[in-house]
């Protein structure tokens, strides 16, 4: 499949829904018709917008309404998506439900358009007892750590972190410990921060604390994690 060169993005231009709604008969009842019944079903707005922009693909590619295609376009067209490897898995899925979605309104059944099953893996819940419950919290000595570790991070290709981000999460974090510890059988904390000497990047193990018992990783702790112990065992 060629890549769509009528980009949607940016000022001015126009979506793909517009650029389908002006060309297509009948299309621009078509969606909202179809904006309306998923609207009624309690559908999030976010369904129509995936919904209706792959159809206006399925729709410009032939230069017509995809109510109005046979079968074999249909499978052509899904072939395609399938092959190509600049299509994403997810682009193939949301024009079959899609598709779906026109169906059930029109009363038409699948088989008229031959839509294939998109299979959904169902899970058996996972049930935990208290003795798999542990609350692992990783935070740097200091602040001023956190800043380090996301300069090295940056330096090695991860993203970019807005200061006041890393400040927040660095004292927002400690306060949910605080505020969640309680409901957790377990505790294990790790120190992640990077030292100029060795630029270690793995967060290590220092403390873990279980039915009021603590074992100590290292001998050196920073003032936080002394605060916090002192603050379970007298709770």
């Amino acid at each position: 499949m060629q890549k769509d060169t009528t980009r949607s993005q940016g000022p001015g231009r126009l979506s793909y829904v517009e650029i389908a709604s002006s060309k297509i008969n009948d299309f621009a009842a078509l969606m909202q018709e179809l904006k309306k019944r998923l609207t009624i079903n309690g559908r999030v707005p976010g369904t129509y917008q995936n919904y209706s922009r792959h159809l206006a693909h399925l729709a410009l590619h032939y230069g017509k309404n995809p109510i109005a295609l046979i079968a074999d376009e249909v499978i052509d067209y899904l072939y395609e998506l399938k092959s190509s490897k600049e299509v994403s898995k997810s682009f193939f899925n949301f024009t079959v439900f899609g598709m779906r979605a026109i169906c059930q309104m029109r009363g038409l059944p699948y088989e008229n358009f031959q839509l294939p099953v998109i299979p959904h893996k169902k899970r058996l819940p996972v049930v935990l007892n208290s003795s798999e419950c542990n609350l692992s919290f990783i935070r740097p000595f200091r602040a001023s750590r956190s800043n380090e570790a996301y300069l090295f991070r940056v330096k090695l290709g991860g993203h970019k972190v807005a200061e006041e981000s890393i400040k927040y999460n660095f004292e927002h974090g400690y306060k949910n410990l605080y505020a969640f510890y309680k409901s957790f059988d377990s505790i294990t904390l790790f120190d992640n921060s990077i030292t100029t000497a060795s630029l270690e990047s793995f967060p290590k193990k220092i403390v873990f604390m279980e039915n009021g018992a603590v074992e100590l990783y290292s001998s050196i702790l920073p003032q936080w994690v002394g605060k916090f112990i002192r603050a379970v065992k007298n709770d």
